[in-house]
């Protein structure tokens, strides 16, 4: 008897072949593992990047709607203002350029009606009689070209604008009245639309 057999042995059995056998993969079950393991790991990547691509079509789609509303106020703050400055225009040419206007609207108006009476009234003298602030207006009427004679009669009791021609014992009254009423509505009227499409 040996001095090895009356001490204790520590080492680890070796496994046997039988043992070795029934735990080893095989190459398809390995390769399916792998598989398998490639799959998660695609699946899990795939997500994530679908996520953050959602995530970044949302964000997109907030900053997108924002900036559309602020363009919309921006675009209605624009409108207040164009509409705004169209009235105020408006009327600062109904009473800015209209008073401009009326000594050409008079002349004319005046001329008007003595070509309509021409013939028959080439020997009969013609007085225009006028306001004394039409006087002037109408004193270009004297140097033209009418085939009649005329002369101008300042008359204080008038109406500034008011105008009369006679002639012998009928008189006649030039009103240019209507016609700036109707001036000033077409005007208006034009605003109006304008802020009507501007409203939609």
């Amino acid at each position: 008897m040996t001095l090895q057999s009356f001490l204790e042995t520590f080492e680890t059995a070796a496994p046997t072949s039988s043992r070795n056998s029934s735990t080893k993969l095989s190459a398809d079950e390995i390769e399916n593992i792998r598989s398998a393991a490639y799959e998660a790991g695609y699946s899990s990547g795939w997500e994530d990047a679908q996520k953050a691509e959602n995530d970044g079509r949302l964000r997109v789609e907030a900053e997108f709607e924002r900036n559309v509303q602020n363009l919309v106020f921006t675009y209605s703050e624009a409108v207040d203002c164009v509409r705004g400055e169209l009235k105020g225009f408006v009327a600062a040419l109904i009473e800015g350029f209209f008073p401009e206007l009326v000594p050409d609207l008079l002349r004319e108006h005046v001329r008007s009606e003595l070509l309509k009476i021409a013939d028959d009234c080439v020997e009969t003298p013609i007085e225009i009689v006028t306001s004394p602030d039409g006087e002037p207006i109408l004193k270009e009427l004297l140097e033209s070209d009418l085939p009649m004679e005329i002369s101008l009669v300042s008359d204080p009791t008038l109406a500034s604008r008011q105008v009369y021609v006679r002639i012998a014992e009928r008189e006649i009254e030039v009103n240019i009245s209507p016609l700036l009423d109707a001036l000033r509505s077409q005007f208006k009227a034009v605003a109006e639309d304008q802020d009507r499409i501007a409203n939609g």
